[in-house]
């Protein structure tokens, strides 16, 4: 969260940085309410600023700068919040396990070839929540609900540490591809 005030005629500065994790700050701004010093507001992806946006923290912004430069289905139709970057999801894998060439796209995932060997994030994770909103838009909330349950089919292995991945990884381990 960034704290903003106006400088003369001059672009808008930063005076106080404010980080933490998105819950902590969306919570921080619902107990600050109107009195928060905070104008900006940064989260890591769309899902935390939906979020914020639900529970009434945002106000729309009217500025022909952002919606010349931001594409509509990178914002929020009520010019809530606006998308700054897009995330690039990867396949991880263990080379010697799996070759490139039998990878292709999240959705193949589901195929009945990687049972036993994939790692998930749990459904409450927001990263999984952002890749499941991703995959409803591209396929429509039945052709998610098919690709997810083909994962689920797969008996993955669920785990909510990005930092555990390198153990789980391990080249003893059983699992070995990770949707991130």
């Amino acid at each position: 969260m960034l704290t903003c005030t106006p400088r003369s005629s001059s672009p808008w500065l930063a005076q106080n940085i404010r980080t933490g994790s998105d819950a902590a700050l969306r919570e921080r701004l619902k107990a600050e309410g109107r009195f928060t010093p905070a104008d900006i507001y940064i989260a890591v992806d769309a899902g935390n600023l939906w979020l914020a946006a639900q529970d009434g923290l945002l106000q729309p912004v009217e500025s022909e700068i952002l919606e010349q430069n931001i594409p509509a289905n990178l914002r929020d139709p009520q010019n809530r919040w606006f998308g700054l970057t897009q995330r690039v999801r990867t396949i991880m894998y263990h080379p010697e396990r799996v070759s490139p060439e039998e990878l292709s796209t999240y959705e193949a995932l589901a195929d009945p070839q990687w049972r036993g060997r994939l790692i998930l994030r749990p459904a409450t994770h927001s990263y999984t929540q952002s890749l499941v909103a991703s995959l409803i838009a591209a396929h429509d909330e039945a052709g998610a609900e098919e690709i997810i349950r083909g994962w689920l089919a797969n008996e993955p292995t669920l785990i909510d540490r990005t930092k555990l991945t390198k153990t789980t990884m391990d080249p003893i381990s059983t699992p070995f591809l990770a949707i991130f």
